[in-house]
């Protein structure tokens, strides 16, 4: 919730018809303390569509938009005496960056990633190009590769 207040948190999925941004969507329209506001996809086809037909998930009133900076901009004018600010930003061409904060009344417990090279990555793809041989089926989802 935000700073002691009732209101839900409004969430903007950019990628939204991807599979991680499909799977983002169904849990914000699920939770209760959770606000879908946008839904932004780059394929142009889709523009304009409601997102909850298209991904068959909870109704909603949520448009798929291709324009990000256009959504962004729209979506912070309506909240924008309500002091919320951006708390996670998620943009193609930049690599990982995680802030989780976790806490209770006095105390805070922090954990920060950051990925500065996409070379943090090449000993889990190249663990799956070796055991991907062993499977004569589709596998989905890397940890069933890696652990």
């Amino acid at each position: 919730m935000i700073e002691n207040s009732k209101k839900p948190i409004p969430v903007l999925v950019s990628g939204a018809l991807g599979r991680m941004g499909s799977e983002v969507v169904n849990t914000v329209l699920n939770s209760t303390d959770c606000e879908l506001v946008a839904a932004i996809d780059i394929n142009e086809k889709n523009n304009g569509s409601n997102i909850s037909e298209l991904l068959k998930v909870k109704d909603c009133d949520v448009f798929v938009s291709n324009d990000f900076e256009g959504t962004l901009c729209s979506v912070s004018q309506n909240y924008r005496n309500e002091k919320i600010k951006p708390v996670s930003v998620r943009l193609p061409g930049l690599l990982a960056h995680q802030l989780v904060i976790m806490g209770s009344p006095g105390e805070t417990y922090t954990i920060k990633h950051d990925t500065i090279d996409r070379k943090a990555y090449m000993p889990g793809v190249l663990q799956a190009i070796k055991k991907i041989g062993n499977y004569e089926t589709l596998v989905y989802g890397l940890e069933k590769l890696i652990f």
